[in-house]
């Protein structure tokens, strides 16, 4: 049997702004976030102790002084306080599918990577990188045995399906010939988004994020 996998996938690269999250995964639920007083975690918790949230922060802060420095696991003032470990919040078998849920309540196209650090303590983008997950029944391959290169790219990225409204936009003024999905609805409009993700083979811990 495989090894059981406890973990709780926390976005890398989702964009959040102050007053409320632009978007963020709602199942399985972050373990910063069911972590008591963290980003107002416990029963019923969905904002930090500020009442922002756990966020990444915008533009400035992930692209700050021309370079891509993206704060982890929704830890804007990067001080470690915001993305302490907290109790597990799901388990998974090794190798399997899962079904992941994101919530987006402010569109602006863009994709989602997905990638799995099974040390929750030390995360960094070297131990993200080291499992970076594929849309199931997506396949490629990296001549180092990772995810983590060109070839695989279109297997870990996966675009957000467009609002009606933001079809508009002359960045995606070819969606709609693609035959690609359009939700209906205005670009603040709250959508549920579900995605299926594969996990890694052989892989064990209870640490994982």
């Amino acid at each position: 049997m495989a090894g059981y996998m406890w973990l709780c996938l926390l976005l890398g690269a989702m964009s959040v702004q102050l007053a409320d999250a632009h978007g963020k995964m709602t199942s399985p639920q972050t373990r910063n976030e069911a972590n008591p007083g963290v980003c107002g975690g416990g029963a019923g918790g969905l904002y930090a102790r500020s009442g922002v949230g756990c966020q990444g922060g915008g533009p400035a802060a992930c692209m700050g002084g021309n370079q891509y420095s993206h704060p982890y696991c929704g830890d804007m003032n990067r001080g470690g306080t915001l993305n302490q470990v907290g109790p597990i919040t799901a388990i998974y078998d090794a190798g399997t599918t899962i079904a992941v849920e994101i919530m987006v309540t402010a569109h602006h196209m863009g994709l989602f990577d997905f990638d799995l650090c099974l040390d929750a303590g030390q995360i960094s983008e070297e131990c993200f990188n080291k499992h970076r997950l594929l849309i199931d029944s997506c396949t490629c391959k990296c001549t180092d045995g990772t995810n983590n290169c060109a070839a695989c790219d279109s297997c870990r990225q996966w675009w957000k399906p467009y609002m009606a409204s933001e079809t508009s936009n002359w960045l995606s003024s070819n969606y709609e010939s693609l035959g690609l999905p359009i939700i209906e609805g205005d670009y603040l409009q709250s959508a549920l988004l579900l995605v299926h993700l594969k996990l890694p083979s052989g892989i064990q811990s209870s640490q994982a994020v």
